[in-house]
């Protein structure tokens, strides 16, 4: 039986993300944000120590405050679903609305909204409905020794 080579991913952290828009434009944020939640995802990054290293790094912040809200309530989130304390970073006053964003246009949509937002990022003042996580895009037998 042939063996499959290991793929080794590159780091990949909030922080990263934040430069990289910094780098670019705001308008790039939801790319980079697929990009950090699928090397999140990925097998090779799945450890505790891992997940902690992606995000413990403060991001720089950006021109935009939901942004930065968003950021920490990510972290944060990331770091319940794994079971870890989340990063200091997340607590600091610039990661946090004075006011209440909630996204969407519409009554129902605004609702769905506020209605899906988890804790991390309700917490925030920022109302974005349900965030994914992680994905399943990788296939573990593919990148991990049997």
């Amino acid at each position: 039986m042939e063996e499959k080579p290991v793929i080794k991913v590159l780091p990949y952290t909030l922080a990263l993300v934040a430069k990289y828009v910094l780098n670019d434009s705001i308008k790039y944020f939801p790319h980079y944000m697929k990009e950090f939640i699928d090397a999140r995802s990925h097998p090779l990054n799945r450890s505790v120590e891992r997940q902690r290293a992606m995000i413990e790094e403060e991001p720089p912040l950006l021109p935009e405050a939901i942004y930065n809200a968003f950021l920490a309530g990510f972290a944060e989130a990331v770091a319940q679903s794994v079971g870890f304390e989340p990063p200091a970073w997340v607590e600091k006053p610039e990661r946090f609305l004075p006011r209440p964003a909630i996204m969407g246009v519409s009554k129902v949509t605004r609702a769905y909204m506020v209605a899906e937002t988890q804790g991390p990022f309700r917490r925030r003042n920022l109302f974005c409905g349900f965030v994914l996580l992680e994905n399943k895009r990788w296939r573990e037998s593919d990148y991990c020794k049997q």
